[in-house]
């Protein structure tokens, strides 16, 4: 009998123990801490691939807004002191903003291994990879949590490209001058560049003439420019060659709709989009 009653009582504790604790336990692989990981993005770039694959269990801060340009960018008291207080730093490698600054012990700098333009869907979905190997390394109970982000934010962006370079089909290899920053996506989307072109601080006059005297002898149809360099050499040069502008951008672009503060496939949709509009209106 008093066995018996023992029993009882050791199964009682055990229960009151088992449903004391919470689903997201240890033992369970879906364990979400309490405290987000505080990560600094460089770029919305980077800062795209990681809130789309970390979700709640990150909290980001952008350094560098979309529409200006990194080498422009300078650091303030403010955002030193978000720097100080973050787990994650993530840079490209050419933000020479982050050069001589103080970082906490806590702090990681870590430097992103994907090379290319970021803009290009195979190269991003590279750094969809890199955010998921790197989240899952330091938060491994949330692991198939980022894994499952990761395979739904491609699974879109493949579909993104696919309505693209749908549409983009019949404007296939059409000549056209880009600046250098976009000429890799530009050739991406199937137009044909003639010649790439400095930012606005680097061109110099001989420079000018000669792309302007390339566009000409190739019956260029549009100028491409981007958004963080202003479009200002880009407006000259399609001025002297009388054809169309457009300015896109070399950064995801914040969302006002999802509320997004750098959408990736909003971005890649809307700078092809503007594209095919300006190059229809050439064609008129």
């Amino acid at each position: 009998m008093k066995t018996n009653r023992l029993r009882i009582v050791v199964m009682s504790i055990v229960l009151v123990i088992w449903t004391a604790l919470p689903i997201g336990s240890p033992a369970n692989n879906e364990q979400k801490d309490e405290n987000p990981l505080r990560i600094v993005c460089a770029t919305t770039l980077i800062s795209s691939v990681m809130e789309a694959v970390g979700g709640e269990d990150i909290s980001v801060h952008i350094l560098v807004p979309s529409g200006m340009c990194p080498g422009h960018f300078d650091i303030t008291p403010g955002e030193a002191k978000n720097l100080r207080e973050a787990d994650l730093i993530l840079m490209h490698g050419f933000e020479k903003f982050l050069d001589g600054v103080e970082f906490s012990k806590q702090t990681e700098l870590i430097k992103m291994v994907t090379k290319g333009n970021w803009m290009i869907p195979d190269v991003h979905k590279k750094a969809v990879v890199e955010a998921e190997r790197l989240l899952s390394e330091r938060l491994p109970t949330r692991a198939e949590f980022f894994k499952n982000n990761a395979k739904r934010y491609i699974a879109g962006i493949d579909e993104a490209t696919k309505q693209v370079l749908n549409n983009m089909k019949e404007l296939e290899n059409t000549p056209v001058l880009s600046s250098d920053m976009n000429g890799e996506f530009v050739e991406w989307l199937g137009l044909r560049v003639i010649g790439v072109f400095p930012r606005d601080e680097d061109v110099s006059l001989k420079a000018m003439s000669d792309i302007v005297s390339k566009g000409r002898t190739n019956g260029v149809q549009l100028i491409v420019d981007n958004v963080q360099s202003s479009g200002k050499t880009g407006r000259v040069i399609a001025n002297e060659l009388k054809i169309q502008l457009v300015i896109i951008s070399n950064f995801p672009e914040p969302n006002k709709e999802s509320g997004a503060t750098a959408d990736y496939i909003n971005t890649l949709l809307m700078n092809s989009r503007i594209v095919r509009q300006k190059l229809s209106e050439s064609g008129e």
